[in-house]
């Protein structure tokens, strides 16, 4: 009987975007490698319940439409655990099936051995979105508290039964484990691999002047950093006459001056599969989130050979030098901001030996090897056997 490998998020569509990638881009590599691959997760609007792709048979179960303050996603997470449950119940998984679950979906597999994929902690984010505390009423910064103390309940639940964890850096690892515990537990970094190949072959899209790039989906203006980049936006276009700023992401009102607006380009959502494209007409990319997991869209970035400026996030140093393969600012400095881009503007020469230097590095996490050492590294762990942490950042 071939083992069968399950994967649990909260959503996942083919090609729509980093996060659905790592599911998309390790289930075909399992499957390569003879395994079954089941996804569960939840029905985003007028998706299929259930989908057989050719590597991967879907399911995605109904969670409620109506959205109860506080509570916020993690009703989500606890519906879709209701349903991996009955799942479970009517087709138990064998002792060799491995088990993958994405941050709180877990919580439909605690009496199942798997291996938590983490981001950032509850109170991490708390900690992290006060630097933009007067951006915000009192009533959102008490939603926010509420929130958060229920997700750090369940996220505890989800540590302390995983087996093992994959995880965006060592730092994000040790928060996880400060907070709700297993530090003894192995750990694998980082939480996604990137198309290294495929971000290399990217045809440039005909838009004079210089290209800063700023990928954010939804439309959290204070997480992403976005009401940092507006105010920096009008003296830099002031400054540098051929600026634009290209926005992939979900659309949303900038607030700049009328005449700025003119030289911001809103993508909208891109399909993955187009993402290169974007990546070989820029010139840099701008990270100004306040608190993330380090996201993929920079990894697929470094890989591109662009400049970087990103913002100081939990794990940000050990993907990055600074000046090295990418200039870092304190999250939520302005001035900080402002200076990153200017210098990459600037020095042109700076800019293009950091960009080769993260080009390089981003070798370490191609999928191609990416998917094989994870997979590796969840079946030692599956076989009970004595596993040694992977970063993938030092090797």
């Amino acid at each position: 009987m071939v083992n069968q490998i399950y994967l649990i998020a909260r959503e996942f569509a083919e090609n729509k975007g980093s996060y659905a990638g790592f599911i998309q881009e390790f289930a075909k590599y399992v499957f390569s490698q003879g395994y079954k691959v089941t996804i569960l997760c939840c029905q985003i609007k007028n998706q299929p319940k259930f989908e057989k792709l050719p590597y991967a048979d879907v399911y995605r179960f109904t969670i409620p439409k109506v959205r109860i303050p506080m509570l916020g996603m993690n009703l989500d997470y606890l519906t879709l655990a209701l349903h991996v449950r009955r799942y479970f119940k009517k087709n138990p998984p064998s002792s060799e099936d491995v088990i993958i679950a994405n941050s709180r979906a877990a919580l439909g597999v605690s009496n199942h051995r798997y291996v938590l994929r983490m981001g950032q902690p509850a109170f991490t984010f708390l900690k992290n979105m006060e630097i933009a505390k007067d951006e915000v009423s009192i009533l959102t910064r008490i939603a926010r508290a509420v929130h958060f103390s229920i997700q750090y309940f369940l996220e505890r639940v989800c540590v302390k039964n995983a087996l093992a964890f994959i995880c965006s850096s060592h730092e994000s690892f040790t928060l996880f484990t400060n907070y709700y515990g297993g530090k003894n537990k192995p750990y694998f970094v980082p939480h996604s691999g990137v198309k290294v190949s495929d971000l290399q072959n990217g045809k440039k899209i005909l838009i004079e002047g210089k290209k800063l790039l700023f990928v954010s989906a939804g439309k959290e203006r204070i997480r992403k950093g976005v009401i940092y980049l507006e105010r920096v936006l009008s003296e830099l276009f002031k400054e540098f006459r051929d600026l634009k700023l290209i926005h992939i992401g979900e659309k949303f009102p900038w607030n700049v001056p009328d005449w700025c607006k003119e030289r911001i380009i809103s993508v909208g959502r891109v399909p993955w599969s187009e993402m290169k494209n974007y990546y070989a007409t820029a010139d840099i990319v701008v990270f100004c989130s306040l608190n993330e997991w380090i996201p993929n869209a920079l990894f697929e970035a470094m890989a591109s050979g662009l400049p970087i400026v990103t913002s100081d996030i939990e794990g940000i140093h050990e993907c990055l030098t600074h000046l090295k393969e990418g200039y870092i600012y304190r999250r939520g400095d302005i001035k900080g901001l402002k200076e990153g881009i200017e210098f990459m503007l600037k020095n042109q020469k700076a800019r293009q030996e950091m960009a080769k230097n993260a080009r390089l590095k981003a070798q370490n996490f191609r999928y191609t090897e990416y998917s094989k050492k994870l997979l590796k590294f969840i079946e030692d762990i599956n076989s009970n056997k004595f596993v040694k942490s992977v970063n993938l950042f030092k090797d």
